[in-house]
């Protein structure tokens, strides 16, 4: 899956191979009016990005992300919370 769908993503350490989705979701706002907002989120293999936290940049297709959560599952997959700056 990552060779077919994955783009590069780059940090300080260098880079890896990961799968993009920056999905719209719907978000409560107040007002009972839900409002469309982004969710970038990474997902790839937990050995390629041991030494990223939450806080570290990134940068995918010319665009920079800081990691808001690290969620590896125990299987080998990591995914990761981003937030836009």
């Amino acid at each position: 899956m990552l060779a077919d769908f994955g783009v590069t993503a780059t940090y300080s350490g260098g880079t890896f191979t990961a799968i993009f989705d920056n999905d719209y979701e719907a978000v409560e706002a107040g007002g009972g009016v839900p409002v469309a907002a982004l969710n970038p989120r990474i997902t790839c293999r937990t050995a390629d990005v041991s030494t990223l936290s939450d806080g570290d940049s990134l940068t995918i297709d010319s665009a920079l992300y800081v990691i808001a959560y690290v969620m590896p599952d125990g299987t080998g997959v990591t995914a990761m919370i981003l937030e836009a700056q």
